[in-house]
């Protein structure tokens, strides 16, 4: 199956914009804008993703009980690291460059 990319286009504030120019001069130099966007949505869906199950699983456990969310512990580990691996990834990446003493 061929892989194909999907053209999107949306409005950004102007705080938005300030905030990419930042994260273009200071991490993603060395790449292209649109490398930069998709790393930081990937990761935001990643992020996103870990908060809405935290938030359900304390919404279960104050409805099911301190067991249910005892029962969730060891997920919540398995959050703790993919947010991390997230992290990891955006800081290995190959667009992903700090400049030094900065």
């Amino acid at each position: 199956m061929a892989h194909r990319s999907k053209r999107i286009t949306f409005v950004i504030t102007p705080e938005m914009e300030e905030q990419l120019n930042f994260m273009k001069k200071e991490f993603f130099y060395d790449g292209p804008r649109s490398e930069m966007i998709r790393q930081l949505i990937n990761s935001g869906i990643a992020v996103a993703k870990c908060e809405l199950y935290r938030s359900s699983m304390h919404q279960r456990a104050a409805v099911a009980g301190e067991e249910a969310l005892n029962a969730d512990k060891a997920k919540e580990q398995d959050v703790v690291f993919v947010q991390n691996s997230v992290y990891n990834q955006n800081q290995s990446s190959s667009f992903l460059y700090k400049k030094a003493g900065g």
